[in-house]
Formats: C-alpha cells, structure tokens, sequence
C-alpha cells in the first residue's frame, strides 16, 4: 500500500512538473485569461481524480488487507482442524493396534483351550461317567433316607394318634362319671337314680352290676345325667 501511494505521489508531481514547463516554454508575447483558466479547471478536476483515485486505492487496499486477514484467520482454524484430525487419526491408530493385540491373545487363548479340550476329552468323559454314577448312588441313598424318615415318622404319627384316642376316650369315660356314692342302710338303686336323676340301668352299666342287689358301705360310680 505504501508503493501504491509513493507512485501516485510521483506521478501527480510529475505531471505537475509537465504542466509548469509547457508553460514555461509557451510563448510569452501574450497572455490568454481564458486558456488559463481552462488550465486550471484542467489541473483541479486532474487533481480530484487523482485524490479520488488515491482513496479509492486506499480503500481497496483497506479491503485486501481486512479479506487477507480472514484468510490468515481461516488458514489458523483449518490448521487446528487439521492438528485435531491428525491427533484423533493417530488415537484411532493406537486403539486399533491395541484391539490387534487383544484380539491375538484372545486367539492365543482358545487355541490353548482347544488343544487342552482335545488332550483331555477321555479323561473329561470319563470323570463325567464317574460323576453321574455316583450322583445316581447318593440320589438312591437320599430316596431311601427320605422312604424310611417318613415311615418312622408315619409310624410315630399312628402312635400319637392312638395315645390321644386312649387319653380322649380316657377322659370321656372320667367326665361321664359324676362321683361316688357309699350305700347307705335303706338306699336302693331306683332311690340313689332318682337323686341323682338317672336311670337305674345307668348306674348298672357303670358298675359293672348283674342285678338291682347292693350292700351297705358299697361305693358306686354315679354316671352324669344325660
């Protein structure tokens, strides 16, 4: 912009220079108000040109320097761009190459199991038939535990059962009994059933009597009234 300018400047001091000696050589046996007035238009309107022209560069050169300035801002942003691209291209890289190993191990690892599976296959089958032989023994052992668990606990059950009907039939025969009575002088079975408002045959059947016959001081078993 400063050469642009610095011509310019030349320039316009040239063509003054002209202008001065065209008239210093023009005749001088007269002078010409209108020619002269004409050459000053001339120089005025040569002068605005060339000012507007100077501004009209400046701005130009203004423009260049603000649109280089973005190419410069655009150059920086594509060259981080491209940094971060190259970065992310070379963790890609690394990953990659890390996957590669992984993925070599993994297959290092199998065919080391395949080849321990194929060495091992009779002595794996036949740990396997000795398993399931003995799982079938314990399996017979605990059927026969739990067939003989549950007869003794049947049994005791039926044992229970008939301890309770005993103490059940116990316990009724004792509530159907009201109490005793000691035969007195004059007492006889229809009087003793009337007072305690059974029947004669009640209280034969509780005693165990064949016939209406009783003794003084006899104890009988008075059954509950119904």
């Amino acid at each position: 912009m400063r050469t642009d300018r610095f011509t310019v400047t030349a320039l316009a001091g040239a063509t003054g220079l002209l202008l001065f000696v065209s008239q210093a050589c023009a005749p001088l046996d007269y002078y010409n108000q209108d020619a002269d007035l004409r050459l000053q238009q001339q120089q005025q309107q040569d002068r605005a040109a060339m000012q507007q022209r100077m501004q009209t560069m400046n701005q130009d050169s203004e423009r260049i320097s603000r649109e280089i300035a973005a190419v410069r801002a655009d150059l920086y942003a594509f060259q981080q761009s491209h940094r971060k691209l190259y970065e992310a291209i070379d963790e890609l890289r690394q990953e990659n190459h890390a996957r590669g190993q992984e993925i070599e191990r993994l297959r290092g690892l199998v065919a080391s199991l395949e080849s321990r599976a194929n060495t091992s296959d009779t002595k794996w089958r036949s740990d396997m038939t000795e398993f399931e032989r003995k799982l079938a023994q314990e399996h017979q052992k605990s059927i026969n535990r739990l067939t003989t668990n549950l007869a003794e606990e049947m049994e005791r059950s039926v044992s229970q059962m008939k301890q309770a009907a005993a103490a059940a039939a116990a316990a009724s025969q004792k509530s159907a009994i009201q109490g005793e009575y000691t035969i007195k002088a004059g007492d006889t079975l229809l009087a003793i059933a009337q007072a305690f408002g059974v029947t004669v045959q009640a209280i034969k059947d509780a005693n165990g009597l064949k016939s209406d016959v009783i003794l003084v001081g006899q104890k009988l078993k008075i059954p509950a009234a119904r």
